[in-house]
Protein backbone atom coordinates (compact mmCIF):
# COMPACT_ATOMS: atom_id res chain seq x y z
CA UNK A 1 0.00 0.00 0.00
CA UNK A 2 1.53 3.46 -1.09
CA UNK A 3 1.89 6.27 1.40
CA UNK A 4 -1.40 7.95 -0.57
CA UNK A 5 -3.15 4.76 0.05
CA UNK A 6 -2.26 4.93 3.93
CA UNK A 7 -3.01 8.59 4.54
CA UNK A 8 -6.34 8.58 2.59
CA UNK A 9 -7.56 5.44 4.56
CA UNK A 10 -6.30 7.55 8.00
CA UNK A 11 -8.33 10.36 6.95
CA UNK A 12 -11.66 7.86 6.18
CA UNK A 13 -10.99 6.44 9.84
CA UNK A 14 -11.22 9.53 11.46
CA UNK A 15 -14.14 10.38 9.67
CA UNK A 16 -16.91 9.49 11.93
CA UNK A 17 -14.62 10.79 15.27
CA UNK A 18 -15.48 14.27 17.03
CA UNK A 19 -11.59 15.55 16.96
CA UNK A 20 -11.61 15.29 13.01
CA UNK A 21 -12.82 17.86 10.36
CA UNK A 22 -12.68 16.51 6.91
CA UNK A 23 -12.40 18.80 3.36
CA UNK A 24 -13.12 17.36 0.09
CA UNK A 25 -11.90 18.86 -2.98
CA UNK A 26 -12.36 16.53 -6.26
CA UNK A 27 -10.50 13.33 -5.18
CA UNK A 28 -8.10 15.07 -2.70
CA UNK A 29 -9.48 14.70 1.49
CA UNK A 30 -7.76 16.51 4.22
CA UNK A 31 -8.17 16.36 7.70
CA UNK A 32 -7.61 18.29 11.25
CA UNK A 33 -6.63 16.06 13.82
CA UNK A 34 -6.62 17.01 17.58
CA UNK A 35 -3.85 14.40 18.80
CA UNK A 36 -3.43 13.79 22.37
CA UNK A 37 -1.64 10.73 22.62
CA UNK A 38 2.41 10.78 22.01
CA UNK A 39 2.42 7.22 20.21
CA UNK A 40 0.18 8.37 18.25
CA UNK A 41 2.06 11.45 17.00
CA UNK A 42 5.09 9.81 16.49
CA UNK A 43 3.16 7.42 14.20
CA UNK A 44 1.48 9.58 12.17
CA UNK A 45 4.68 11.96 11.42
CA UNK A 46 7.08 9.01 10.81
CA UNK A 47 10.03 10.01 10.96
CA UNK A 48 13.80 7.66 9.85
CA UNK A 49 16.12 7.55 11.59
CA UNK A 50 18.45 9.84 9.20
CA UNK A 51 15.67 12.45 9.27
CA UNK A 52 15.96 12.26 13.14
CA UNK A 53 19.62 12.56 13.45
CA UNK A 54 19.07 15.59 11.30
CA UNK A 55 16.72 17.35 13.44
CA UNK A 56 18.94 16.62 16.39
CA UNK A 57 21.95 17.81 14.56
CA UNK A 58 19.88 21.18 13.54
CA UNK A 59 20.69 24.82 15.39
CA UNK A 60 19.73 25.69 18.55
CA UNK A 61 16.31 27.59 18.64
CA UNK A 62 14.62 30.05 21.08
CA UNK A 63 11.04 29.04 20.14
CA UNK A 64 9.37 27.08 22.63
CA UNK A 65 7.00 25.80 19.96
CA UNK A 66 10.08 24.61 17.41
CA UNK A 67 11.89 23.07 20.99
CA UNK A 68 8.64 21.46 21.72
CA UNK A 69 8.16 19.57 18.51
CA UNK A 70 11.85 18.64 17.83
CA UNK A 71 11.74 17.01 21.54
CA UNK A 72 8.72 14.90 20.47
CA UNK A 73 10.20 13.72 17.42
CA UNK A 74 13.54 12.95 18.65
CA UNK A 75 11.88 11.00 21.33
CA UNK A 76 13.48 14.03 24.27
CA UNK A 77 10.06 13.51 25.93
CA UNK A 78 7.52 10.76 25.91
CA UNK A 79 4.35 12.47 26.50
CA UNK A 80 2.63 15.92 25.75
CA UNK A 81 2.56 18.52 28.19
CA UNK A 82 -0.25 19.55 30.08
CA UNK A 83 -2.44 17.09 28.33
CA UNK A 84 -2.72 19.64 25.55
CA UNK A 85 -3.64 18.20 21.97
CA UNK A 86 -1.33 18.62 19.19
CA UNK A 87 -3.36 20.17 15.57
CA UNK A 88 -2.18 18.10 12.75
CA UNK A 89 -3.26 18.39 9.45
CA UNK A 90 -3.03 15.95 7.14
CA UNK A 91 -3.79 15.56 3.49
CA UNK A 92 -3.96 12.98 0.66
CA UNK A 93 -3.89 14.37 -3.03
CA UNK A 94 -3.79 12.52 -5.99
CA UNK A 95 -3.30 15.37 -8.23
CA UNK A 96 -2.22 18.99 -7.77
CA UNK A 97 -1.20 21.08 -10.67
CA UNK A 98 0.26 24.47 -9.53
CA UNK A 99 -0.71 26.90 -12.54
CA UNK A 100 2.11 28.94 -14.39
CA UNK A 101 3.11 31.86 -12.43
CA UNK A 102 1.30 31.06 -9.29
CA UNK A 103 2.60 30.32 -5.94
CA UNK A 104 1.45 27.02 -3.80
CA UNK A 105 1.11 28.63 -0.54
CA UNK A 106 0.46 26.13 2.76
CA UNK A 107 -0.97 26.98 5.87
CA UNK A 108 1.10 29.00 8.30
CA UNK A 109 2.36 27.95 11.21
CA UNK A 110 0.68 24.56 11.31
CA UNK A 111 1.60 20.77 11.58
CA UNK A 112 1.59 19.37 8.23
CA UNK A 113 1.62 15.64 6.85
CA UNK A 114 0.87 16.18 3.12
CA UNK A 115 0.81 12.54 0.38
CA UNK A 116 0.81 13.03 -3.34
CA UNK A 117 0.62 10.98 -6.26
CA UNK A 118 1.50 13.63 -8.85
CA UNK A 119 2.61 17.38 -8.28
CA UNK A 120 2.74 19.41 -11.57
CA UNK A 121 4.84 22.58 -11.01
CA UNK A 122 3.83 24.85 -14.14
CA UNK A 123 6.07 27.61 -15.71
CA UNK A 124 7.26 29.67 -13.28
CA UNK A 125 5.09 28.00 -10.46
CA UNK A 126 6.50 27.54 -6.88
CA UNK A 127 5.73 25.75 -3.09
CA UNK A 128 6.00 28.17 -0.26
CA UNK A 129 5.56 26.64 3.36
CA UNK A 130 6.64 29.12 6.28
CA UNK A 131 6.54 28.19 9.61
CA UNK A 132 4.93 25.24 9.34
CA UNK A 133 6.48 21.37 10.33
CA UNK A 134 5.69 20.10 6.79
CA UNK A 135 6.37 16.78 5.87
CA UNK A 136 5.47 16.39 2.09
CA UNK A 137 5.87 13.24 0.45
CA UNK A 138 5.40 13.07 -3.58
CA UNK A 139 5.27 10.04 -5.73
CA UNK A 140 5.79 11.92 -9.17
CA UNK A 141 7.12 15.71 -9.32
CA UNK A 142 6.51 16.96 -13.01
CA UNK A 143 6.98 20.16 -14.59
CA UNK A 144 4.45 20.93 -17.52
CA UNK A 145 2.52 24.02 -18.60
CA UNK A 146 -0.75 24.68 -16.01
CA UNK A 147 -3.53 27.05 -16.98
CA UNK A 148 -5.16 28.58 -14.32
CA UNK A 149 -8.71 27.36 -13.76
CA UNK A 150 -10.27 29.36 -10.93
CA UNK A 151 -12.64 25.92 -10.02
CA UNK A 152 -9.66 23.76 -9.22
CA UNK A 153 -8.40 24.70 -5.69
CA UNK A 154 -6.18 22.99 -3.77
CA UNK A 155 -7.66 21.07 -0.73
CA UNK A 156 -4.86 22.53 1.81
CA UNK A 157 -3.50 25.98 1.25
CA UNK A 158 -4.16 28.17 -1.46
CA UNK A 159 -2.52 29.29 -5.01
CA UNK A 160 -1.58 32.92 -5.11
CA UNK A 161 0.12 34.71 -7.93
CA UNK A 162 3.94 35.34 -7.22
CA UNK A 163 7.41 35.61 -9.15
CA UNK A 164 9.85 33.54 -7.41
CA UNK A 165 13.52 32.25 -7.61
CA UNK A 166 12.61 28.91 -6.00
CA UNK A 167 10.20 25.78 -7.06
CA UNK A 168 10.41 25.03 -3.14
CA UNK A 169 10.87 27.76 -0.88
CA UNK A 170 10.85 27.29 3.57
CA UNK A 171 10.70 30.46 5.39
CA UNK A 172 10.58 31.81 8.72
CA UNK A 173 7.70 34.23 9.84
CA UNK A 174 9.67 38.07 10.21
CA UNK A 175 8.98 39.17 13.96
CA UNK A 176 6.44 42.48 13.97
CA UNK A 177 7.28 45.87 14.11
CA UNK A 178 7.22 47.04 17.49
CA UNK A 179 4.29 49.62 18.19
CA UNK A 180 5.16 53.18 18.33
CA UNK A 181 5.23 54.96 21.85
CA UNK A 182 2.52 57.53 22.71
CA UNK A 183 3.29 61.15 21.92
CA UNK A 184 3.67 63.42 24.85
CA UNK A 185 0.82 65.21 25.67
CA UNK A 186 1.08 69.24 25.11
CA UNK A 187 1.49 71.67 28.02
CA UNK A 188 -0.79 73.67 28.80
CA UNK A 189 -0.84 77.85 27.73
CA UNK A 190 -0.70 80.06 30.79
CA UNK A 191 -3.34 82.95 31.23
CA UNK A 192 -3.35 86.08 30.62
CA UNK A 193 -2.52 88.64 33.28
CA UNK A 194 -5.48 90.92 34.52
CA UNK A 195 -5.18 94.54 33.45
CA UNK A 196 -4.47 97.60 35.61
CA UNK A 197 -7.71 99.28 37.69
CA UNK A 198 -7.58 102.65 37.98
CA UNK A 199 -8.72 103.19 42.11
CA UNK A 200 -12.16 105.17 43.24
CA UNK A 201 -13.01 107.86 40.77
CA UNK A 202 -11.02 106.60 37.71
CA UNK A 203 -8.23 109.56 38.20
CA UNK A 204 -5.57 108.42 40.34
CA UNK A 205 -3.68 104.89 40.23
CA UNK A 206 -3.99 105.06 44.71
CA UNK A 207 -6.29 102.60 45.44
CA UNK A 208 -6.23 100.65 42.03
CA UNK A 209 -5.04 97.28 41.23
CA UNK A 210 -1.92 96.85 39.57
CA UNK A 211 -1.39 94.78 36.04
CA UNK A 212 -0.93 91.36 36.75
CA UNK A 213 1.91 89.03 35.22
CA UNK A 214 1.03 86.56 32.15
CA UNK A 215 1.08 82.87 33.88
CA UNK A 216 4.47 81.11 32.28
CA UNK A 217 3.02 77.95 30.00
CA UNK A 218 3.17 74.30 31.27
CA UNK A 219 5.97 72.17 30.34
CA UNK A 220 5.07 69.10 27.63
CA UNK A 221 4.96 65.60 28.10
CA UNK A 222 7.83 63.24 27.48
CA UNK A 223 7.32 61.24 24.40
CA UNK A 224 6.92 57.65 25.78
CA UNK A 225 9.56 54.79 24.36
CA UNK A 226 8.73 52.39 21.96
CA UNK A 227 7.86 49.03 22.06
CA UNK A 228 10.67 46.47 21.71
CA UNK A 229 10.34 44.28 17.69
CA UNK A 230 9.28 40.87 18.62
CA UNK A 231 11.72 38.02 17.65
CA UNK A 232 11.43 36.88 14.44
CA UNK A 233 9.62 32.97 14.12
CA UNK A 234 12.13 30.05 12.52
CA UNK A 235 11.49 27.97 9.53
CA UNK A 236 10.29 24.85 10.90
CA UNK A 237 11.44 20.82 10.51
CA UNK A 238 10.67 19.94 7.13
CA UNK A 239 10.89 16.40 5.13
CA UNK A 240 10.33 16.85 1.44
CA UNK A 241 10.21 13.12 -0.40
CA UNK A 242 10.18 12.81 -4.17
CA UNK A 243 10.09 8.83 -4.82
CA UNK A 244 10.48 9.55 -8.76
CA UNK A 245 11.39 13.30 -10.56
CA UNK A 246 10.42 13.56 -13.85
CA UNK A 247 13.76 13.88 -16.50
CA UNK A 248 11.48 16.89 -18.35
CA UNK A 249 12.06 18.81 -14.17
CA UNK A 250 15.61 19.48 -14.50
CA UNK A 251 17.04 20.81 -11.54
CA UNK A 252 15.13 21.32 -8.64
CA UNK A 253 15.92 24.77 -6.58
CA UNK A 254 15.16 25.00 -3.36
CA UNK A 255 15.96 28.10 -0.83
CA UNK A 256 15.08 28.70 2.52
CA UNK A 257 15.49 31.69 5.27
CA UNK A 258 14.45 32.16 8.82
CA UNK A 259 12.50 34.94 10.48
CA UNK A 260 14.47 38.30 10.75
CA UNK A 261 13.71 39.78 14.17
CA UNK A 262 11.14 42.72 14.03
CA UNK A 263 11.91 46.29 14.02
CA UNK A 264 11.74 48.73 17.51
CA UNK A 265 8.90 50.71 17.50
CA UNK A 266 9.53 54.72 17.27
CA UNK A 267 9.35 56.42 20.20
CA UNK A 268 6.94 58.73 21.21
CA UNK A 269 7.20 62.49 20.19
CA UNK A 270 7.36 64.80 22.99
CA UNK A 271 4.63 67.59 23.44
CA UNK A 272 4.33 70.99 22.76
CA UNK A 273 5.57 73.51 25.97
CA UNK A 274 2.43 75.96 26.67
CA UNK A 275 2.92 79.42 25.37
CA UNK A 276 2.98 81.72 28.28
CA UNK A 277 0.39 84.09 29.47
CA UNK A 278 0.09 88.15 27.69
CA UNK A 279 0.86 90.00 30.57
CA UNK A 280 -1.86 92.71 31.29
CA UNK A 281 -2.26 95.77 30.08
CA UNK A 282 -1.51 99.45 32.07
CA UNK A 283 -4.35 102.14 31.82
CA UNK A 284 -4.53 105.93 32.20
CA UNK A 285 -5.65 107.18 34.94
CA UNK A 286 -5.89 110.77 35.41
CA UNK A 287 -2.69 112.65 34.51
CA UNK A 288 -0.34 110.08 34.89
CA UNK A 289 -0.63 105.83 34.38
CA UNK A 290 -0.60 102.48 35.49
CA UNK A 291 2.30 100.27 34.35
CA UNK A 292 1.68 97.10 32.07
CA UNK A 293 2.74 93.60 33.33
CA UNK A 294 5.26 91.59 31.97
CA UNK A 295 4.30 88.65 29.20
CA UNK A 296 5.03 84.91 30.89
CA UNK A 297 8.01 82.35 29.93
CA UNK A 298 6.58 79.59 27.73
CA UNK A 299 7.12 76.23 28.87
CA UNK A 300 9.51 73.85 27.48
CA UNK A 301 8.76 71.38 24.85
CA UNK A 302 9.06 67.69 26.38
CA UNK A 303 11.38 65.16 25.23
CA UNK A 304 11.31 62.59 22.96
CA UNK A 305 10.98 58.85 24.02
CA UNK A 306 13.72 56.27 22.82
CA UNK A 307 13.12 54.09 20.13
CA UNK A 308 12.54 50.16 20.95
CA UNK A 309 15.06 47.87 20.29
CA UNK A 310 14.94 45.14 17.72
CA UNK A 311 13.95 41.53 17.73
CA UNK A 312 16.24 38.81 17.29
CA UNK A 313 16.30 36.70 14.30
CA UNK A 314 16.54 32.77 14.75
CA UNK A 315 17.72 30.32 13.76
CA UNK A 316 16.01 27.52 11.10
CA UNK A 317 15.16 24.14 11.96
CA UNK A 318 16.29 20.85 10.21
CA UNK A 319 15.23 20.33 6.32
CA UNK A 320 16.03 16.59 4.90
CA UNK A 321 15.26 16.65 1.18
CA UNK A 322 15.11 12.96 -0.36
CA UNK A 323 14.99 12.23 -4.40
CA UNK A 324 15.24 9.40 -6.24
CA UNK A 325 18.57 7.89 -7.31
CA UNK A 326 18.51 8.10 -10.81
CA UNK A 327 17.25 12.10 -10.68
CA UNK A 328 20.78 12.45 -7.92
CA UNK A 329 21.21 14.80 -5.33
CA UNK A 330 23.37 16.83 -7.43
CA UNK A 331 20.88 18.25 -9.55
CA UNK A 332 18.84 20.06 -6.22
CA UNK A 333 20.32 23.26 -5.92
CA UNK A 334 19.91 25.06 -2.69
CA UNK A 335 20.47 28.28 -1.82
CA UNK A 336 19.80 30.39 1.49
CA UNK A 337 19.81 33.31 3.53
CA UNK A 338 20.97 34.76 6.91
CA UNK A 339 17.64 36.12 8.92
CA UNK A 340 18.80 39.53 10.08
CA UNK A 341 18.02 41.09 13.59
CA UNK A 342 15.39 44.38 13.58
CA UNK A 343 16.90 47.21 13.71
CA UNK A 344 16.14 49.86 16.49
CA UNK A 345 13.23 51.81 16.24
CA UNK A 346 13.71 55.44 15.45
CA UNK A 347 13.42 58.40 18.81
CA UNK A 348 10.56 60.53 18.90
CA UNK A 349 11.31 64.24 17.61
CA UNK A 350 11.58 66.79 20.71
CA UNK A 351 8.49 68.88 21.48
CA UNK A 352 8.42 72.86 20.47
CA UNK A 353 9.37 75.00 22.85
CA UNK A 354 6.55 77.40 23.90
CA UNK A 355 6.09 80.96 22.99
CA UNK A 356 6.69 83.80 25.27
CA UNK A 357 3.75 85.91 26.43
CA UNK A 358 3.65 89.14 24.92
CA UNK A 359 4.16 92.39 27.13
CA UNK A 360 1.12 93.93 28.30
CA UNK A 361 0.26 97.39 26.58
CA UNK A 362 1.50 100.67 28.10
CA UNK A 363 -1.25 103.25 30.19
CA UNK A 364 0.13 106.16 28.67
CA UNK A 365 3.81 107.80 28.36
CA UNK A 366 3.70 108.07 31.90
CA UNK A 367 3.54 104.83 32.29
CA UNK A 368 5.76 101.37 31.11
CA UNK A 369 5.08 99.29 28.96
CA UNK A 370 6.08 95.15 30.41
CA UNK A 371 8.50 92.97 29.28
CA UNK A 372 8.07 89.87 27.10
CA UNK A 373 8.16 86.46 28.04
CA UNK A 374 11.42 84.29 27.46
CA UNK A 375 10.42 81.42 25.32
CA UNK A 376 10.95 78.10 26.67
CA UNK A 377 13.91 75.45 25.49
CA UNK A 378 13.23 72.97 22.56
CA UNK A 379 12.91 69.27 23.82
CA UNK A 380 15.15 66.66 22.74
CA UNK A 381 14.87 63.74 20.45
CA UNK A 382 15.08 60.29 21.69
CA UNK A 383 17.48 57.96 21.21
CA UNK A 384 17.66 55.32 18.49
CA UNK A 385 17.12 51.86 19.96
CA UNK A 386 19.71 49.32 19.60
CA UNK A 387 19.19 46.79 16.98
CA UNK A 388 18.53 43.07 18.14
CA UNK A 389 21.18 40.79 19.09
CA UNK A 390 21.28 37.81 17.09
CA UNK A 391 21.41 36.67 13.21
CA UNK A 392 19.09 33.47 12.28
CA UNK A 393 21.32 30.72 10.76
CA UNK A 394 18.90 29.08 8.06
CA UNK A 395 17.96 25.40 8.62
CA UNK A 396 20.62 22.49 7.68
CA UNK A 397 19.78 21.30 4.44
CA UNK A 398 20.45 17.42 3.79
CA UNK A 399 19.91 15.91 0.51
CA UNK A 400 19.59 12.08 0.37
CA UNK A 401 19.10 9.72 -2.46
CA UNK A 402 16.26 6.58 -1.95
Amino acid sequence: MSNFEKMLDLINSKAASNNCFITHCGNSKAANLKITDINELKELMNYDDDTINDIKNSHETLDPGALLTRNIITGKINEIPNNAAVNLSVAAMPDVAVPNGMQWVLPKGSNLQLCLVNLTLGVGASVKSESSVLSMEVENLIRGNVEYDPELKPVIGEFVSAKASFDFGVFGTDGRTGAAGADGEPGRDGADGRSAVCGPGGGTPIGGDKAENGENGTDGMDGANGYNGENGSPSKITTLTFSNVDTGVGKIAFYTISGNGGNGGRGGHGGKGGNGGKGGNGTECGCTGMDAANGANGGDGGNGGDGGNGGDAVNGESITIYVNKEFGKNNVLVSCDIAKPGDGGHGGNGGQAGIGGRHGNQGNKYSDAGSDGANGNNGKAGDVGKEGAQSGQPGIVSIREI
